[in-house]
């Protein structure tokens, strides 16, 4: 019951999130913060299991409610963890962040 016990808790320890490219690999550039965006969106993001977590940018995109990769141009990625997200964070197997995202969409003028 211990052995039980120790692994729930252990299992229960907020992990990081490691964000990779997917389909959007060379197509789309980093933002600075000092630029203005064209689009933004924000939203609570949760994963289940334990170890480090992936997530392939288009999908963070979606979740945004972004255009696809093919579409944007720079997209910036802010990835929080508040006190509420540790909360969630706490129960095991469940880790939990807060992200937020703005992007410049390809204009017609700007693929000339």
């Amino acid at each position: 019951m211990k052995v039980l016990i120790l692994l729930l808790l252990i299992s229960s320890c907020s992990t990081g999130l490691r964000v990779k490219s997917g389909t959007c690999s060379g197509i789309v550039e980093l933002k600075k913060k000092t630029e203005t965006a064209h689009g933004s969106g924000s939203f609570i993001y949760r994963k289940f299991g334990f170890g480090k977590q992936y997530v392939d940018l288009d999908e963070l995109l979606a979740e945004a409610k972004a255009p696809e990769c093919k579409r944007i141009r720079k997209v910036s990625l802010a990835i929080e963890s508040d006190f509420f997200d540790q909360v969630v964070s706490s129960l095991p197997l469940i880790s939990q962040w807060t992200i937020s995202m703005k992007w410049d969409e390809i204009r017609s003028s700007d693929s000339k």
